[in-house]
C-alpha cells in the first residue's frame, strides 16, 4: 500500500484591502488597553473626577481596575464614580460592600442603581431579600 502526498489546498487569496475585514494591519486589543491612560490623559482625568465629572471620575476608575490594577485606587474611584451618579458604578460598589459584610451600606447602593433602572442591582436586591435578610 502506497501512501500518496496529499494535494496542498488551495486558499482564495486574501487581501489587506481597507474594505476587507478578513486581515487587519492593527494588533488585537486586549482588555487593558481599551482602559489604558497615559499619564497626561490620567492627570486631565483625574482633575475632572475630583471636580464631579462622572465620566472622567468612571474612566480612572476603569484605569484602576483593569489596566493599571491598583485595588485602593480602583475602591476610591469606584466609590467616587457612585458619589457622582454611575449606576454601574453603584452596583459595583454595592457588591463590593456586600463582599465586605457591610450589607446595609451594600443594599442603599444597590438601590440607588436599581433606581436608575440597572436590572442587575434589582436581581442583587431580590437575592438579598431571598437568602433573609431585611433591613
Amino acid at each position: 500500500m502506497s501512501q500518496e502526498k496529499p494535494k496542498p489546498v488551495e486558499m482564495p487569496e486574501i487581501t489587506k484591502s481597507k474594505e476587507s475585514a478578513i486581515i487587519s494591519d492593527e494588533q488585537p486589543i486586549s482588555t487593558a488597553s481599551i482602559y489604558f491612560l497615559n499619564p497626561d490623559e490620567l492627570s486631565s482625568y483625574i482633575k475632572k473626577g475630583e471636580s464631579g465629572d462622572v465620566v472622567s471620575a468612571t474612566k480612572v476608575l476603569n484605569y484602576y481596575t483593569f489596566s493599571r490594577l491598583d485595588r485602593k485606587k480602583q475602591i476610591y474611584w469606584m466609590k467616587k464614580s457612585a458619589i457622582l451618579g454611575d449606576a454601574i458604578s453603584q452596583f459595583r460598589y454595592a457588591i463590593f460592600l456586600r463582599e465586605e459584610g457591610q450589607i446595609k451600606e451594600s443594599i442603599k447602593w444597590a438601590e440607588k442603581s436599581a433606581l436608575s433602572g440597572n436590572v442587575e442591582a434589582k436581581a442583587f436586591l431580590a437575592e438579598i431579600k431571598s437568602n433573609g435578610y431585611n433591613p
